[in-house]
C-alpha cells in the first residue's frame, strides 16, 4: 500500500504494493540539502530537448542493464531484502500494532498516562490504530523501500536488528524487530511533512522528479518514489539512473515485489511520460504495465521522515479498552539523518 496526496488518488485506499548514499564526509545541513533537492528549475532534459544536459557516460553496470551510466548509488542485490512484500497477515508480528504507534506520535499524545509504560490508548488513538492495520494489510512496500535505504545508507545497523547478519539479503522476515522497523516506517507515508515535501517534488513534473533523482543519488541522498494510477499506488527505491541512445532515462529502482532483480522505470522528459513495466499490483502477479504523465509520479527525501508525526487526534485523553506494554522503535539520531546527506562529487 502506497497513500499519497496527489490530487488523483486523495481519496483512495491505494492497494497497488499488493498486499548509496554512503555515511562520512564534510556534514551537510539536512534541510539545506532538502532544498537543492527541490530545485526551483530542474536542469534536467530541458522542453524540446532529446537528451538531458546532466553528465552521462561509461557502461552502466550489468545490473543496471544497456545504456550510459548517470549515476550509481553502489546499491545492489545484498542490499535488497530476500523476501517479497507481502499482503495481509504473514509473518508473527506483522501487525501494526501499539510500539511503533507511540513511537510515531509519542506517548504523552496517544497514552493516558503520557508515558509509554504501561500505555493504554486513548480510545480515538485506538481507533486510528485499527484502521491503519486495515491498510498495512494493503501490503508494506512503503516500509520496505524506506528501511532498504536506510539500512544501505548506514543509518540503520544490520548487528542492531539481526547480529550475524552480513547484508540485507541475510535478514530473517520473521524477526519481530524488524517487522516493527518496516511498520514504523511504513506508517511515515501518512506524516503531513512527508506530504507536503513530496508534493513539492511532484508539482515539479516528470524532469523535476528526474533532476531530483539525479541531484540526490549523486549527493548520497536517497528518496523513495511513489507511482499512481487512477485506483493505485506503488513505492519504489531509485538507487542509479542510465541514459538510453533514444534520449530517454531509466531509474533503476529496488521493487519490494521483485526482491530477485532491480527494476526500470523509462523516464521521457520530452514527452513528459513515465513507464514501469515490471511493477505488479500484488505481490506475485503480473501487470501489464504501468504509465502516466506529470503529477503521477514522485519523491521523498529521507529527511523528510525524520521526528515521527503530528497528530490530529491527540486532544482526546478519554481511555480505550486495550492496555500495552509499549516497546518503543529503536530511531537513527538526528545526526544519522544528516549522515544521509554529502557534498556533492564535483
Amino acid at each position: 500500500m502506497r497513500f499519497g496526496a496527489a490530487t488523483v488518488v486523495a481519496s483512495v485506499f491505494l492497494m497497488s504494493c499488493g498486499g548509496g548514499g554512503a555515511t562520512g564526509g564534510a556534514k551537510v545541513d539536512a534541510q539545506a540539502a532538502l532544498t537543492d533537492l527541490i530545485v526551483e528549475k530542474p536542469s534536467a532534459a530541458q522542453a524540446g530537448s532529446k537528451t538531458s544536459d546532466v553528465s552521462c557516460s561509461g557502461p552502466a553496470p550489468s545490473e543496471f542493464g544497456s545504456g550510459e551510466l548517470c549515476v550509481d548509488s553502489g546499491y545492489r542485490q545484498d542490499s535488497k531484502f530476500s523476501f517479497a512484500n507481502w499482503g495481509n497477515y504473514q509473518y508473527t508480528g506483522d501487525t501494526f500494532n501499539a510500539d511503533e504507534f507511540v513511537t510515531l506520535f509519542g506517548a504523552a499524545n496517544v497514552c493516558i498516562s503520557g508515558t509509554a509504560e504501561n500505555c493504554v490508548l486513548t480510545t480515538k488513538s485506538q481507533a486510528r490504530l485499527d484502521l491503519l492495520n486495515k491498510q498495512v494489510a494493503g501490503g508494506r512496500c512503503e516500509g520496505m523501500v524506506v528501511m532498504s535505504a536506510l539500512l544501505a545508507a548506514g543509518a540503520v545497523k544490520l548487528e542492531d536488528l539481526q547480529p550475524g547478519a552480513k547484508s540485507v539479503s541475510d535478514l530473517d522476515p520473521n524477526d519481530p524487530k524488524l517487522l516493527k522497523q518496516i511498520n514504523y516506517w511504513w506508517a511515515t507515508q501518512f506524516s503531513p511533512k512527508v506530504l507536503a515535501d513530496t508534493e513539492i517534488i511532484r508539482g515539479k513534473g516528470i524532469k523535476g522528479v528526474l533532476d531530483g533523482a539525479l541531484k540526490g543519488l549523486r549527493k548520497g541522498v536517497f528518496a523513495t518514489m511513489g507511482i499512481y494510477t487512477k485506483s493505485s499506488g506503488h513505492a519504489l527505491l531509485p538507487v542509479g539512473v542510465t541514459r538510453a541512445s533514444d534520449g530517454t532515462f531509466n531509474i533503476i529502482v529496488y521493487d519490494s515485489n521483485l526482491p530477485d532483480q532491480l527494476s526500470r522505470v523509462v523516464i521521457d522528459p520530452v514527452k513528459e511520460t513515465w513507464i514501469y513495466l515490471e511493477g505488479a499490483v500484488t505481490p506475485g502477479q503480473a501487470t501489464g504495465g504501468w504509465s502516466g504523465t506529470s503529477g503521477t509520479i514522485e519523491l521523498t527525501p529521507l529527511i523528510s521522515r525524520e521526528g515521527g508525526s503530528a497528530c490530529e487526534f491527540c486532544d482526546d485523553k478519554s481511555a480505550s479498552q486495550v492496555e500495552v506494554n509499549a516497546q518503543l522503535i529503536p530511531l537513527p539520531a538526528g545526526e544519522l539523518f544528516n549522515s544521509l546527506f554529502k557534498p556533492a562529487a564535483e
